[in-house]
C-alpha cells in the first residue's frame, strides 16, 4: 500500500500511517487480533490495521468524513477485473452504434467509431 492512498484528502485531525503500522506491529506480535476504531475519521488506523493483516472495523459519525473513509477502503479493488468489465462495457456499447439515431448528439458522439476505438 502506498502513502498517497492516505494522502489525496487533507485531514485535520488525521495522523501518520506509518507511526499507527508499527504500533500495530509492535502490540500484536504475531498474534491474531481484531481492531475496532470507533472514531474512524478518514479510516487511516483501518487502512493501517488491514495493511498488517489485522482485522480492522471503523465506524464514523460524520458522512462526509466517512465517505473519504469509504473510498480509502477501496484500495484492494481488482483492478484486472474492473478492466475486464470496461471493456465488455466498451464492446457492447459498439453494438449500438446503427441505432444512434435514437440517442442524442451528445451521446452519438461518445458512441463514434473514433471514441471507441481509443479502448
Amino acid at each position: 500500500m502506498k502513502l498517497p492512498l492516505h494522502r489525496w484528502f487533507r485531514y485535520a485531525a488525521g495522523f501518520s500511517a506509518e507511526w499507527v503500522q508499527q504500533v500495530l506491529q509492535n502490540t500484536c506480535n504475531g498474534v491474531p487480533i481484531r481492531l475496532l476504531d470507533p472514531f474512524a475519521g478518514s479510516g487511516t488506523t483501518v487502512l493501517a490495521g488491514q495493511a498488517v493483516g489485522i482485522e480492522a472495523i471503523g465506524l464514523e459519525a460524520h458522512p462526509f468524513v466517512a465517505r473519504i473513509a469509504q473510498a480509502k477502503l477501496l484500495w484492494g479493488t481488482d483492478v484486472a477485473a474492473f478492466q475486464a468489465l470496461a471493456h465488455e462495457i466498451g464492446a457492447q456499447a459498439k453494438t449500438f452504434r446503427g441505432q444512434a439515431c435514437c440517442l442524442s448528439k451528445t451521446d452519438q458522439r461518445m458512441l463514434s467509431t473514433s471514441n471507441l476505438s481509443r479502448t
